[in-house]
């Protein structure tokens, strides 16, 4: 009876699950669908989506708290419509290497093995078939795997001109060249993970927060961050070693700031050191 429920827009399903029906299909004017999982135990399980799910072509959000591994979608030919999706979050690294027509894209989750994508093995390649998604404002990219340093391709985030919030979650490797693409139109950025962070200040022109989640061994902040115009607040949790250079990224900001500056930094160290710097 549920699936004869043909007019249904909007589907929140919640239980012990691990793949989503084929019969999907006969909902056509989905335009979003929310995927729980009950099962505490499933930390490294994927949820598999059979081939229909491309035909709900009005499917505009579709989030699940499991890494979703998504079909191949249809052969593209000049007269396929495109797809409304804006939300697709998260979805396992595979899917990145398929044609995927979403250029109305919005707000992309990743989870997974990266390495798929950004390891040395893809020589830069591994995010070609997305260069149509030109109106990501918000990228997560999150890593369970560790065995292959990552790196990001330059002309991946050439690509990505209105992204204003990146998240790099349990990244393993340095912050190079790559890095500094996607921080030079980014408002927002939150790392997780980082060892070490070569920069220059010229990339970051438009960054205004910055957060840095548990890089136990990143050992200072580079010193360009206090020269960036519009940085308003740092963020570090439990990212010990390069406090000290956070608070003289803080002491240099407000020397230069004149009387009349309308734009203030807040640093915020977490947990609070013992005491007053």
């Amino acid at each position: 009876m549920f699936y004869r429920l043909f007019h249904l827009r909007y589907i929140a399903i919640r239980g012990n699950f691990t793949v989503l029906p084929s019969l999907f299909r006969n909902f056509l004017y989905l335009q979003t669908l929310i995927l729980r999982n009950d099962d505490t135990h499933t930390s490294s399980s994927i949820l598999e989506i059979k081939e229909d799910i491309w035909k709900p072509l009005q499917l505009r959000q579709l989030h699940s708290d499991l890494p979703v591994k998504l079909p191949p979608p249809p052969t593209p030919t000049s007269n396929s419509p495109t797809s409304c999706l804006q939300t697709l979050c998260k979805v396992t690294p595979d899917i990145c290497k398929k044609t995927v027509k979403a250029c109305h894209l919005r707000k992309l989750g990743i989870e997974g093995q990266l390495a798929l994508l950004l390891g040395k093995s893809t020589k830069g390649r591994g995010f070609d078939s997305f260069q149509e998604l030109r109106c990501v404002e918000k990228l997560k990219l999150l890593n369970n795997d560790f065995s292959e340093e990552l790196h990001l391709p330059p002309h991946f985030f050439s690509l990505q001109k209105n992204t204003e919030k990146v998240n790099f979650v349990k990244y393993k490797g340095r912050i190079g060249s790559p890095r500094k693409e996607v921080l030079a139109s980014s408002k927002s950025c939150t790392l997780s993970g980082q060892e070490t962070w070569d920069a220059s200040n010229r990339p970051f022109q438009s960054l205004t927060h910055l957060a840095l989640i548990s890089c136990y061994d990143l050992k200072a902040l580079p010193h360009e961050l206090s020269d960036l115009p519009y940085l308003s607040e740092m963020k570090l949790n439990r990212t010990f070693q390069a406090v000290s250079s956070a608070i003289e990224i803080k002491r240099k900001k407000l020397q230069r700031q004149g009387p009349e500056s309308n734009i203030k930094f807040n640093l915020i160290i977490l947990p609070p050191p013992s005491s007053t710097n």
